[in-house]
């Protein structure tokens, strides 16, 4: 198999790839698996590795995106393994099925120590508390992460998580940009034109 190697984000690899180095779309767009959990929306809009899945699905191409929640590599081979042979028989399925009517993106994460089942799950809406610690004055740092720094909600990939099953989550992107205009935006649209002098 060949590969390569680019300095950049995540999603920049996804362009380059996509752009320079392929000579067809490809029928899917695989991102992870990622060393470090991706639950919930606050770490679905910050994540390197959602933003490449993200990035393929805005550009026609179905993707699944694949994280392993913990932040250290000890002791994870054995996990890691048996993650990647789960994430291949997602693709496969995927690819002779297609992915489900509305669907962009699958997010896959796995607990640390997995041993199933796979959930059909949403993403969690809370967001994360303070996770800064001050080191020395003027100087802050990130606090050791934990699973407890996410609040669980009943049918999310955190609940599926801290349960320790495996969280797939389907995305969709016109879910994400297709919200309807109601009356009240469109006054407030009509009345931020009229305080910034434009006629409409």
């Amino acid at each position: 198999m060949q590969a390569y190697s680019i300095s950049g984000t995540p999603a920049d690899c996804l362009l380059v790839g996509l752009f320079k180095l392929v000579r067809r779309k490809p029928d899917i767009v695989v991102s992870g698996i990622n060393i470090g959990p991706n639950l919930g929306l606050d770490d679905f809009f910050s994540s390197g590795t959602v933003g490449a899945a993200l990035e393929a699905s805005i550009h026609g191409i179905k993707s699944v995106c694949a994280s392993y929640c913990t932040l250290t590599f000890g002791g994870i081979s054995e996990d890691l393994s048996r993650a990647g042979e789960i994430l291949s028989e997602l693709v496969r399925i995927l690819l002779r099925d297609d992915f489900p009517p509305g669907i962009d993106i699958m997010s896959l994460n796995f607990p640390v120590k997995f041993r199933g089942p796979i959930k059909l799950t949403k993403l969690a809406k809370s967001s994360y508390p303070d996770v800064f610690e001050e080191i020395s004055p003027e100087t802050y740092g990130w606090k050791p992460w934990q699973m407890d720094l996410y609040k669980c909600e009943e049918g999310s990939d955190v609940s599926a998580i801290m349960e320790g099953a495996i969280s797939l989550t389907p995305i969709s992107l016109e879910r994400l940009s297709s919200m309807p205009f109601d009356q009240r935006l469109k006054d407030m649209a009509k009345e931020l034109n009229k305080r910034a002098g434009f006629l409409i």
